[in-house]
């Protein structure tokens, strides 16, 4: 599968600067989350973001709906994230073989998974092919059902 380049920046440090802005909707109620989601991403890159081995997290639906609403329109502490799909532009669709990049997919899937949703070793190079699929590629239906959001 074709991957982003390990990125030169800390994820963990980035969440930091997210979690202490007061100027973003997130504030403060994602302080009370940011241990939950460093270990949570310390265990998912142990695993190499093995599905059927990574931990579940659960989170309030309202940080869910935070961490989501981050990756879509990144503040400033993740603008790291609009970069990687700049970037992604010259790479091949890791789903389709496209040789059409722009976007980024996750690897487990931000509905389902949205611990993960602003994590860079949780993304990949799509295409445009990436909004016709179906939302959930990876996991059964009964391995999502225990992943409380």
């Amino acid at each position: 599968m074709n991957k982003l380049d390990r990125p030169i920046y800390d994820d963990e440090a980035a969440l930091d600067v997210l979690a202490n802005n007061p100027r973003i909707g997130s504030y403060p109620a994602l302080q009370l989350h940011v241990a939950t989601l460093k270990a949570a991403y310390t265990q998912y890159c142990a695993v190499n973001g093995n599905v059927s081995a990574v931990a579940p997290v659960v989170l309030p639906a309202q940080i869910a709906a935070h961490l989501r609403g981050h990756y879509k329109s990144p503040p400033q502490s993740l603008a790291h994230i609009k970069a990687l799909r700049e970037n992604s532009s010259s790479k091949t669709c890791s789903m389709c073989g496209s040789l059409h990049g722009g976007t980024l997919d996750h690897l487990m899937d931000k509905d389902t998974y949205p611990a993960f949703s602003i994590f860079t070793q949780n993304l990949v190079p799509a295409c445009l092919c990436n909004s016709k699929r179906p939302a959930a590629l990876v996991g059964s239906k009964s391995l999502t059902q225990n992943v409380s959001v």
